[in-house]
């Protein structure tokens, strides 16, 4: 059996720990706060970090990862525009950031 939850979302957060295997459904708002609804299991066996992105129109972001739009939202005086990085480019990202800071290190 599966049921929806919600979850708080802050601009200024990068992500929100959900069931692994949890489904985003849509995001809104409710009283004055965003949210994210999932599809989750009863009984979840594990949670996980999903790193959920929330931009304001006009905001830039990297155009070479891969997202998944979840919905617009208006909040208060302004638009946001709510994204999920899809895992392999969450991945992708730990991996360069690790070359990264390898190969600085070595630089020492």
């Amino acid at each position: 059996m599966k049921t929806i939850h919600k979850y708080k979302l802050s601009p200024s957060e990068i992500g929100v720990y959900l069931p692994s295997e949890a489904n985003i459904l849509s995001a809104g708002t409710q009283n004055n706060e965003i949210y994210i609804w999932a599809e989750v299991p009863l009984y979840p066996t594990q949670k996980e970090m999903r790193e959920i992105m929330v931009l304001g129109t006009g905001h830039n972001f990297n155009e070479s990862i891969n997202y998944r739009f979840i919905n617009t939202v208006f909040f208060k005086d302004f638009v946001f525009h709510i994204y999920e990085v899809l895992p392999n480019e969450i991945i992708k990202r730990i991996r360069l950031w690790k070359h990264k800071y390898r190969f600085t290190e070595q630089r020492r």
